[in-house]
């Protein structure tokens, strides 16, 4: 029953050597003495083995049990024993019944015992796991960690607290049912570097544990966090036009050592309220280690003064949740020429009300006249009558894609803005999900997914008439369009022919 943790990334710090350490038998797939009555999960132990005058008496509170993933989990009950309660507990050190006083009770690193302690010198950012109580009473259980100096620690926390680097303690509360996920910070108290690692799990409230009370634990993990750390830039604005964008450089720190010599690190831009759902690229380099990326802010985009620029890595490194920082500061984008965008609730591509647009134009515009075409790039036709005002409505007598652009007339000039696209008109999408339909088409995830009840041909093409992907099949089938926009599906099963109309997102 020796405790070992294993070193998953081994890596080179500038200051330090770091060993990434993780649970051994996290997920409590492997045990021992199966069948025994000592039966307990590898690399831990209760109060089956425990040392101390209940040894051999307590009731043996912990079992195996169905697992989350894998085959198995651990399931801790509180039962009675003599008229007093004996609390669940699993731990990594050793469990410790002195009498049959519950106060008395604790777990402990035994430094002197290999088989009773966890070296341990890493410094993990969280706890995650998974579990499902069901308390009697109020009760609460508690999974706990502690990292420590010294050869001895007792949790509860005996007479070493000073020996106490960090702890990630999480208490649950009320019945959970299901699998839940658990994630807690480790509390560092100091900068030292522990010696060994000591956990415990419970199932009740230490002295004041209820009868009856059941948890099950699953899928331990400790979390390493990997920071890719944006720098402030040398300037917060930049100023752009309709032709040219701005170059840029964004500084960038990250660990070194995780990455390896292909890895592309990409510096990219929000949108003008700093979000990065969809950012824009505004350059890239190869590199393993901190660094600065140079860019371009693009031409013709909207001007605003709460942008951000964050560098992200192209790959992703085992065992580590990378975080990604951003640069900290709003960034102001001005633009000299013109800009259009969606108003209100304006803000689909979909629609059947008047879709709503602005013009943004610096300087200011002595006239202009808005645009429209059927197809992306033009001939752009004037609308009848003309729209000259900065904030105008559009609707069309026939549904479809539809392509705006404004013609502003600055310092005498004309400037053409950027181009929006927008679908006008009733669009029953995406097609609903009825299992009686023959002929099913709808989103799912990042792809386009078909079910048809019998052999049937199908045909799928985007917007503009391009054929994207065609054949005969039964069941399902699935098509993954690069663009968001609208789709068609045509589907004949040798009887009829259907048309079905969906709307992707892309992600």
């Amino acid at each position: 029953m020796k405790k070992i943790y294993t070193g998953i990334i081994v890596c080179a710090f500038p200051f330090l050597g770091f060993t990434q350490q993780q649970f051994e038998n996290g997920g409590f797939e492997s045990w021992e003495n199966t069948g025994s009555p000592t039966e307990e999960p590898t690399e831990w132990s209760s109060l089956k083995t425990s040392g101390g005058g209940q040894a051999g008496v307590a009731p043996k509170v912990i079992s195996k049990a169905p697992g989350r993933t894998g085959g198995s989990s651990i399931r801790m009950e509180n039962e009675s024993a003599l008229g007093i309660t004996a609390n669940g507990i699993l731990t990594n050190g050793r469990v410790f019944a002195p009498d049959f006083n519950p106060e008395n009770g604790y777990v402990a690193t035994i430094s002197s015992e290999g088989k009773w302690n966890t070296p341990f010198t890493s410094r993990p950012d969280s706890l995650v796991g998974w579990y499902k109580y069901s308390p009697a009473g109020g009760d609460k259980g508690k999974v706990e960690v502690a990292l420590h100096r010294g050869s001895t620690c007792e949790l509860p926390e005996g007479n070493t607290p000073n020996d106490l680097v960090a702890v990630a303690r999480f208490h649950m509360v009320g019945t959970t049912s299901n699998w839940k996920r658990f994630s807690v910070p480790f509390n560092y108290l100091n900068g030292n570097t522990p010696d060994y690692l000591l956990s415990v799990l419970t199932s009740g409230d230490s002295t004041l544990a209820v009868v009856g009370s059941v948890a099950y634990f699953d899928d331990l993990q400790l979390i390493y966090n990997l920071p890719v750390v944006t720098q402030n830039l040398v300037s917060n604005t930049y100023a752009i036009t309709n032709t040219t964008g701005a170059a840029i450089s964004v500084p960038y720190t990250v660990q070194g050592g995780l990455f390896s010599g292909t890895n592309e690190f990409i510096a990219e831009l929000s949108d003008a309220n700093g979000d990065f759902s969809d950012p824009i690229e505004l350059g890239r380099i190869t590199s393993s280690s901190s660094g600065t990326v140079s860019g371009t802010i693009p031409a013709q985009i909207q001007p605003g003064t709460a942008y951000r620029v964050r560098v992200r890595p192209s790959e992703t490194v085992s065992g580590y949740t990378i975080l990604l920082n951003d640069n900290d500061e709003d960034i102001t984008i001005t633009l000299t020429g013109s800009y259009i965008g969606f108003t209100g609730n304006s803000t689909s591509i979909v629609g059947e009300d008047p879709i709503d647009m602005m013009v943004y134009e610096s300087p200011a515009a002595t006239d202009r006249e808005w645009k429209y075409s059927l197809t992306s790039g033009g001939p752009y036709e004037s609308f009848d009558p003309v729209k000259v005002q900065v904030t105008e409505s559009f609707s069309f007598a026939n549904g479809g894609f539809y392509y705006v652009i404004c013609e502003s007339v600055i310092e005498g000039i004309t400037s053409v803005s950027n181009e929006q696209a927008f679908y006008f008109g009733v669009l029953a999408l995406p097609e609903a999900k009825n299992e009686e339909n023959e002929f099913i088409a709808y989103q799912s995830g990042e792809r386009i997914m078909m079910k048809v009840t019998k052999s049937a041909d199908f045909a799928v093409y985007d917007a503009l008439g391009r054929k994207l992907k065609s054949g005969t099949f039964s069941g399902t089938q699935t098509v993954t369009p690069k663009e968001s926009g609208l789709y068609f599906i045509q589907f004949f099963d040798g009887q009829k022919q259907v048309t079905r109309k969906v709307i992707f997102s892309a992600n």
